[in-house]
């Protein structure tokens, strides 16, 4: 249990790195039917292999940007999208030298990662899952695009948003 503001407790379960999509041969036969798939929404269910049943649910939180990752990687994405309530990444977020950035390569990201400019809370998450894409996919020319909801279409487009490569 840990405290919360207010003074009320909240239950604190692991967060293990997802290892395998178990329903990606059918995601992927329904993405390559040209349908809509909603997939890894709150990081999914946690299970792990048993004995007995094939896999039992275990007391944990997958997390929902590396299980993207993971599903992105396995569907042999070229560019992942992960949508934040923000344009674009900054550095120094929520001071007044807040900066949007626009680009980064892995080694930039990491190197901010490690500075603590993204934090666990927030967006480091999504920074470790952007790096793990990247680093795993075998795609040529990978990227990853983090941006707001609202702002989608314009970073598909390049207009905003912040983009990671390989570098």
């Amino acid at each position: 249990m840990r405290r919360m503001p207010g003074g009320r407790f909240r239950r604190v379960v692991p967060s293990p790195a997802p290892v395998q999509i178990l329903e990606l041969p059918q995601i992927a036969r329904l993405v390559e039917a040209d349908e809509l798939v909603i997939a890894c929404g709150g990081g999914g269910i946690p299970v792990v292999p048993s004995n007995s049943d094939g896999y039992v649910g275990v007391a944990a939180v997958v997390d929902k940007d590396l299980a993207s990752s993971l599903l992105a990687v396995g569907l042999g994405a070229e560019v992942m999208f992960l949508l934040t309530n923000v344009e674009h990444v900054y550095r120094d977020f929520g001071t007044l030298h807040a900066e949007p950035l626009r680009q980064l390569t892995v080694s930039q990201a990491k190197s901010l990662l490690a500075d603590g400019q993204f934090p666990s809370g927030s967006m480091g998450p999504k920074i470790t899952a952007a790096i793990s894409f990247l680093e795993a996919t075998p795609a040529a020319d990978p990227k990853v695009i983090l941006t707001s909801c609202d702002a989608v279409l314009e970073a598909a487009s390049g207009t905003t948003g912040t983009m990671i490569t390989r570098g």
